[in-house]
């Protein structure tokens, strides 16, 4: 049985539909290098709806569940229940910013739900290596992130990384703690590793991780958060790839997320004591994960190499195809002006 019988067809980039006229031959299929191009830009084109879609809703949807939330609650209860209505509404709006437009892909694209939604069972051990190994590699992504500040603000354009406001009452601490770690690592992988990197996988999953990766690191809109977010996307996409689920990638999520607001708040303690004891976690983390990553090496094979994957086009030429199409273009200017809104 061969590869594209075993999935139904959907991985076969040829559409029989789609002819071209050449003189003295009369109508013929188009090249399979051409239709793969024109799936490619398709793709890209259809993202591009999805990723914008996700970036309205996610300020729309914000000041509509608030508005709604507080227009039920009785006055006398909105000093005490604001910072809880304002968590809820987060949560909602973040859910459905990252399931709608992304949906609507996948229905556009007849991608089905095994193929987006990999979840096969995998071993705790490589779960705990896979996510020590990632934390490690966090560490790496901080200090790339922290050189990317460093020359911007040497050339005159200091761009600082937003922040969120932790609440300061119990009942709203637990649900910004819910939304940041386990909302944030369920439904942001559903959508970047599930839904964007599993359809992308047709075109071969070296461009089908790159590419995820980058659309994940735009999203994060700061200067200063592209480069820790587009690192943190290649390493959660390839444990995602190479464990064949995606609930490895919530896990790593998951557990960064949870991590790094634990570290964050040690500065509230005292500033240099907190920072010693960031310093030394990212020492501790680094290590751990090095010690991980020799083990996954020497416990799994061709672990950290992709499987060759058999494309018709070269992997610039479809890297053009995707980030060269209009909406694509327009997308990218948009990034840019949002970015320029986080210069100090």
């Amino acid at each position: 049985m061969s590869f594209d019988q075993q999935n139904g067809g959907w991985y076969r980039p040829i559409n029989p539909n789609e002819h071209t006229y050449t003189e003295g031959f009369g109508f013929e299929p188009h090249p399979p290098h051409v239709i793969e191009r024109k799936l490619i830009s398709r793709y890209s084109s259809a993202l591009v709806l999805a990723l914008v879609g996700y970036m309205f809703m996610l300020s729309f949807l914000q000041h509509f569940f608030n508005s709604a939330i507080y227009s039920l609650l009785p006055y006398e209860f909105y000093p005490s229940l604001s910072d809880i209505a304002a968590q809820v509404a987060d949560i909602l709006c973040y859910m459905m910013s990252l399931t709608v437009p992304f949906f609507i892909y996948a229905l556009s694209i007849r991608i089905p739900v095994s193929a987006y939604l990999p979840l096969k069972r995998v071993s705790p051990k490589l779960v705990v290596g896979a996510v020590l190994a990632s934390l490690a590699v966090a560490a790496v992504a901080n200090y790339s992130a922290d050189a990317v500040y460093m020359v911007f603000s040497n050339i005159g354009l200091p761009f600082y990384e937003p922040s969120q406001v932790v609440p300061s009452g119990v009942a709203a601490l637990v649900l910004y703690v819910i939304n940041i770690s386990v909302v944030a690592a369920i439904f942001e992988e559903l959508a970047f590793r599930g839904v964007i990197m599993q359809s992308l996988r047709r075109f071969g999953d070296g461009f089908a991780l790159v590419t995820s990766s980058i659309l994940f690191a735009m999203v994060h809109i700061s200067p200063v958060s592209i480069p820790h977010a587009f690192i943190m996307g290649l390493i959660i996409g390839y444990f995602t790839l190479f464990t064949g689920s995606i609930h490895v990638g919530m896990i790593i999520h998951f557990v960064y997320n949870l991590f790094t607001f634990i570290v964050s708040q040690f500065t509230t303690i005292d500033y240099r004591i907190g920072y010693l004891l960031y310093f030394a976690s990212r020492t501790v983390l680094t290590l751990l994960g090095i010690a991980a990553i020799v083990w996954l090496v020497k416990n799994y094979q061709n672990m950290f190499s992709l499987k060759n994957s058999d494309t018709i086009n070269p992997w610039g030429e479809k890297m053009r195809c995707f980030f060269g199409t209009v909406p694509f273009l327009l997308f990218t200017i948009t990034i840019v002006v949002q970015a320029v809104t986080y210069l100090l």
